[in-house]
């Protein structure tokens, strides 16, 4: 016997059956949190199948109630009856004619506008929208400054060349345009040779020449502390290890390889 525990169920993606849920996202969020479940004897797909009716809420959960008993045998058909009912004929279309209207939205960089389509396809993946109409939908729907940009760098060949290429094109494009924008938005933190730390200059380190030799006077006299003929002279108190900090490096590696679709040749834009 499959032993639910509280604790699975607390974890699983609500879905409410609303207008703007997203079916194809919720099984999504729940196939991959059941992968980290198990079911000891039981394979995945029986417990997805036995797990999948508890994030249902409200009019999701009154729509499972109505399902025939015994009428869905394996996880397959429970993800095909779902999406039936929450994926019609009518948003199915809508969301076609979203992917085939897009447009770049004004000072939208590239690769903003390029993540936000794939996610048109990404929400429809039965948009049964062939990879070379993709292509030039998504080129189609750019700004002229934009499209000037990239005509320029593929020597006229965009949209003349295979689908799958322009695609890789897109692709290349699209990260060049967020490492600029990454490197343009790049804060340079002054940087102070003394102490190490950044956000002010040597110049103005609070354990530099000012407040440091204040407090270094005050228990040394008027002398020179750095004179090394000094009688005082400490070497350990300019660099003191109390007044080292490190500083952390972060690094983001974004990655995305859309899926394959055939397709044929297509005009230019």
């Amino acid at each position: 016997m499959f032993d639910c525990k509280p604790h699975y169920i607390n974890i699983l993606p609500h879905f409410n059956g609303r207008s703007n849920d997203e079916p194809y996202t919720h099984l999504e969020e729940f196939s991959s949190i059941c992968n980290t479940i198990g079911g000891h004897n039981f394979a995945l797909e029986e417990v997805k199948l036995r797990l999948f009716q508890f994030p249902l809420k409200d009019k999701a959960k009154q729509w499972f109630l109505t399902l025939p008993a015994n009428s869905i045998r394996i996880w397959g058909e429970m993800q095909q009856v779902f999406l039936d009912e929450y994926y019609s004929m009518a948003k199915t279309d809508d969301a076609r004619d979203e992917i085939k209207s897009f447009r770049q939205l004004s000072s939208e960089p590239l690769h903003e506008a390029f993540t936000r389509f794939k996610e048109l396809m990404r929400r429809c993946p039965h948009h049964q929208i062939e990879k070379w109409e993709l292509v030039k939908c998504f080129v189609r729907g750019l700004d002229d400054t934009t499209w000037n940009r990239l005509e320029s760098t593929s020597n006229g060949t965009l949209l003349s060349n295979h689908e799958d290429d322009d695609w890789e094109f897109l692709e290349r494009m699209s990260k060049r345009s967020k490492e600029k924008e990454s490197a343009d938005n790049a804060v340079q933190f002054a940087g102070c040779e003394d102490c190490g730390d950044i956000g002010h200059r040597t110049d103005q380190c609070p354990t530099g020449p000012g407040e440091y030799t204040e407090e270094v006077n005050q228990v040394f006299g008027d002398r020179k502390n750095n004179d090394m003929n000094s009688n005082t002279y400490n070497p350990r108190l300019r660099n003191h290890p109390n007044f080292r900090f490190g500083n952390v490096a972060n690094q983001m590696n974004p990655n995305f390889q859309p899926g394959n679709q055939s397709g044929s040749s297509y005009q230019n834009r």
